[in-house]
């Protein structure tokens, strides 16, 4: 849910802001990074959406097998690395090419693996922020990543002034 609402969120926010490109490919948030398009109360709105996202993020279900060493993939044990790279590619966007100049091949290499540490670094972020929400709300992180969501919601719906 709290990924949903971050997505609609981001998609009333380009929506508003001309951005091109279609509103569900993941491309139209990579073309132009919503945070420069955006004015105090996005970017407010958009770091409540990504402390919902961190505070929201499904655990690590790969558990051992009885009798066999190997980790179980098939439950969920990939859900946060695919999660954490929908979160980089909706909400960080920026790449190092564009930065340093790079193109063709050298730059999608760069890329690449920045997008992959970006997301590395989302998940270890992810490991503390359910803690820390917690450490709030009295044992609730759920609570807190919906409060998250709904002030990120309200500020990106004030920065887009969709009425």
């Amino acid at each position: 849910m709290v990924f949903c609402a971050a997505w609609g969120a981001s998609a009333l926010f380009v929506s508003s802001a001309g951005v091109p490109g279609a509103l569900g490919c993941l491309g139209t948030y990579s073309v132009m990074p919503l945070w420069s398009v955006s004015g105090a109360w996005g970017r407010a709105g958009m770091s409540f959406l990504f402390l919902a996202l961190l505070c929201a993020f499904p655990e690590n279900a790969g558990r051992r097998e009885e009798g066999c060493a190997s980790i179980r993939f098939d439950d969920g044990g990939l859900r946060p690395l695919l999660y954490a790279a929908l979160t980089v590619a909706l909400l960080l966007p920026w790449n190092p090419s564009v930065v340093v100049g790079a193109g063709g091949v050298w730059g999608f290499f760069c890329d690449f693996v920045f997008f992959w540490v970006k997301a590395a670094a989302v998940c270890a972020a992810a490991g503390f922020a359910p803690r820390f929400a917690a450490m709030l709300t009295r044992g609730r992180s759920d609570i807190a990543a919906a409060a998250f969501a709904l002030c990120g919601v309200v500020c990106v719906a004030a920065e887009a002034r969709p009425f």
